[in-house]
């Protein structure tokens, strides 16, 4: 019987490290996820935007009529559109953002602040979603105001995009 064995030198083992791992941090600032005349709205007003945003930012504006004549003497219209001369028509955008604040107080100042802002004629509009694109608008109305716990509100914005080929 043969008891020659190998005798193996067993493996080291690699102390734990107590310390957690440092987290992540990029060395580039993080950029605003929406801004309103170059103010990160997070920030500045507490803003959170709906995953909706996108979509209604990026929604294909209507064109312009066409010039049209009615005659009692033809059946239908007449339509006449000379080639690229189609433009686009002015824009409504409906835009649902919240407010959100550690106190009533800091809430009612956000609030006030916003309000101040809609009062300064364009809103100049730019998302991280949508790069190298700013959307002049205006606001118009707010179609729906929900106040929770005075903290945090959900607004519902009307603005007008006069001119949706000007978002340089």
């Amino acid at each position: 019987m043969n008891t020659d064995f190998e005798i193996q030198q067993p493996v080291p083992v690699q102390p734990i490290d107590p310390t957690p791992p440092v987290p992540y941090e990029p060395a580039v600032p993080k950029k605003p996820e929406f801004s309103i005349n170059g103010k990160d709205a997070r920030t500045t007003w507490g803003i959170v935007v709906n995953t909706k945003l996108t979509d209604a930012l990026l929604l294909p504006p209507s064109t312009k009529a066409p010039i049209q004549s009615e005659s009692r003497l033809e059946h239908g219209v007449r339509t006449i559109i000379p080639e690229g001369s189609v433009k686009w028509d002015k824009r409504d955008i409906t835009l649902e953002i919240g407010i959100t604040a550690p106190d009533r107080a800091t809430f009612l100042a956000r609030y006030d602040s916003l309000m101040a802002e809609f009062l300064q004629g364009w809103l100049k509009i730019k998302t991280s979603h949508i790069p190298g694109k700013t959307f002049k608008c205006r606001y118009v109305s707010c179609q729906q105001f929900t106040n929770y716990n005075g903290r945090i509100a959900k607004f519902i914005l009307k603005l007008e995009e006069p001119n949706p080929n000007d978002r340089t």
